[in-house]
């Protein structure tokens, strides 16, 4: 389960603005004279409400890739009001193809078969040619999502199929190149380090505009940092990258501290998955691993408080079996059973059935009494952020299943030609 982050960090790679993964995490880090100060320090007397006060920061709800109207789409209005099913989900596919789906839908159909889709009631199996379909029409009508997603997941593929997906991803890029709104800039900068081709010059003014109190650019700056240590071989360039990566982040979580919008929960996470992919490497290293170890658990706990469901199941995992040097059921009970109340039926809920009744079966009764009563010691502060969605009227889930084979993409496309 220690690896169980990377599931967020790939989501962060292909949602939202500025497909912002963590990149090469350090393979060293400062002694102890330079642990993550402020806001980043996993030792706070109180870190979710030092570092990002109320803020609430969340997993991935469910259904819909990225936000925006429904009305104008059956499907996405089904996904808004509605738990995701076999027939929602069959509905979606056809309407996609239409020649009258929004980019919204497209978008949102490309996003399922890259990593595959998964809940309770429908498995939508990962897809590369499906993926790719989708998010090319969803980005020829203007979807600037679906724009980065082509171009990060198609630059570097190897062409076995006869089709060019470079050339259009190249394409792609040339119009992100020519963005001139107010994140144009950085979309292009993020897009290009996933596919390694950032420029110095480019990291240069991305740089100045963070010192010129763009905070969106000081986490950019931020992730450039900390991805630059991966080729690193020197302990002293890994310690200095990494000492001015957590100078930056602090200021975005400083500038986030106070807001509940969407945006400050989305930075404020992003900054704490980072960390976690840093010391999740960190701690391989013997030197460090005790300190790393306890940063992992602290940042984990600090997501899973603002409402990261995935950081709350790893953490409740973690805690049960040990994985990063804290054995505690007690807080690993608490933790399964808030994942459950607040996503009940959910992927979250279901993937913690063993735990919980590992955690439960054979535990003597005073035991399990003492357990219950102490679980929201825990969770006192944890934030719910989950739709409880209603299965719609007339859907009748029968388990997992998946669309046919085939389904959802026609051979027609221009990107299918070789995007001509």
């Amino acid at each position: 389960m220690k690896m169980f982050y990377r599931k967020a960090m790939a989501t962060a790679v292909i949602s939202g603005l500025c497909l912002f993964a963590g990149g090469n995490p350090a393979l060293a880090a400062e002694d102890s004279r330079s642990q993550p100060e402020n806001a980043l320090n996993p030792a706070a007397s109180d870190p979710v409400r030092d570092t990002a006060g109320s803020v609430q920061a969340g997993g991935k709800s469910a259904n819909i890739a990225s936000s925006g109207e429904a009305s104008f789409s059956p499907c996405l209005l089904n996904l808004k009001n509605y738990r995701l099913s076999d027939a929602i989900a069959e509905e979606c596919l056809r309407e996609a193809e239409t020649s009258e789906a929004s980019p919204e839908l497209l978008y949102t159909v490309g996003i399922w078969y890259i990593n595959g889709e998964h809940d309770l009631f429908v498995n939508i199996a990962p897809d590369e040619r499906k993926a790719r379909h989708f998010l090319y029409n969803a980005a020829k009508k203007g979807h600037r999502d679906a724009r980065e997603a082509y171009v990060i997941t198609q630059m570097n593929r190897k062409a076995n199929d006869g089709v060019d997906t470079k050339s259009v991803a190249e394409n792609f890029l040339k119009e992100m190149a020519a963005d001139t709104a107010d994140d144009g800039y950085l979309r292009y900068v993020t897009t290009l380090k996933a596919v390694h081709r950032l420029k110095k010059e480019d990291a240069d003014r991305v740089k100045a505009m963070a010192d010129n109190d763009d905070f969106k650019a000081a986490f950019v700056y931020a992730d450039i940092l900390q991805s630059s240590t991966g080729s690193m071989k020197s302990q002293a360039d890994v310690n200095k990258a990494m000492k001015e990566a957590e100078h930056y982040y602090n200021r975005v979580l400083m500038h986030y501290r106070d807001r509940q919008d969407e945006e400050a929960r989305s930075y404020v996470a992003r900054v704490y998955w980072n960390l976690i992919a840093y010391y999740v490497k960190l701690s391989q290293i013997d030197q460090y691993h005790e300190q790393s170890q306890k940063a992992v658990i602290s940042y984990l706990e600090i997501l899973a408080k603002m409402g990261d469901l995935i950081a709350a199941s790893n953490l409740a995992v973690s805690l049960h079996v040990g994985d990063w040097g804290v054995h505690d059921d007690d807080a690993a009970y608490a933790w399964t059973t808030w994942v459950r109340k607040c996503a009940p039926g959910s992927i979250y809920s279901q993937g913690l059935k063993r735990v919980s009744r590992d955690l439960t079966l054979k535990v003597p009764v005073e035991e399990m009494d003492r357990r219950r009563a102490k679980a929201g010691e825990y969770t006192r502060d944890a934030i719910c952020l989950e739709k409880n969605l209603p299965v719609r009227p007339g859907d009748m889930p029968e388990g997992l299943s998946a669309p046919a084979e085939g389904a959802g993409v026609s051979d027609n496309s221009p990107e299918s030609a070789g995007g001509k």
